[in-house]
């Protein structure tokens, strides 16, 4: 091997260096590479497109079902209001002398006298739990010291 002043030098001091040549591509098969390139990024734009097209639907969708429901809302809310309103409407429109008044003389009723009157108090917080009560399932005995409690609380 020579340097650059034409001189041999010693073997010790040789360097191999191989340098590596890139083959040279011929223009058809660079043409081929860029077409098979161009079509694969055509193909994924192509599926880039259809799933933003899938999620423009969905969201399309999504807010038709917002639509239908805020439409059922309102139409609960109105029709909530207007049984209020009725309830109102039904609490003032009853007449207990009315009432009594048909009772005694289409119905035949008579009123009852002071002795025949049993007065109970129940408190307004407690009919859930009478209710509340009628469905639990008691076993013999229980029912049988319950009965007879009740009779000895309406003896007193």
């Amino acid at each position: 091997m020579r340097d650059n002043l034409a001189r041999v030098l010693p073997q010790e001091h040789t360097v191999n260096i191989r340098r590596t040549v890139k083959p040279k591509v011929k223009p058809k098969a660079r043409a081929k590479a860029k077409s098979k390139f161009r079509w694969g990024l055509a193909a994924y734009a192509m599926v880039f497109a259809a799933l933003a097209m899938v999620i423009v639907l969905r969201y399309g969708v999504i807010a038709q079902y917002e639509k239908q429901i805020n439409a059922v809302k309102a139409q609960y809310e109105q029709l909530e209001s207007r049984n209020i309103a009725r309830q109102v409407e039904l609490k003032q429109n009853i007449n207990l002398e009315e009432i009594e008044k048909i009772a005694t003389e289409k119905l035949g009723m008579v009123t009852p006298g002071k002795n025949q009157v049993v007065r109970i108090r129940v408190p307004v917080n407690d009919s859930a739990a009478v209710l509340a009560q009628g469905n639990k399932s008691e076993g013999v005995f229980a029912k049988a010291f319950r009965y007879i409690g009740d009779a000895m609380s309406y003896l007193n």
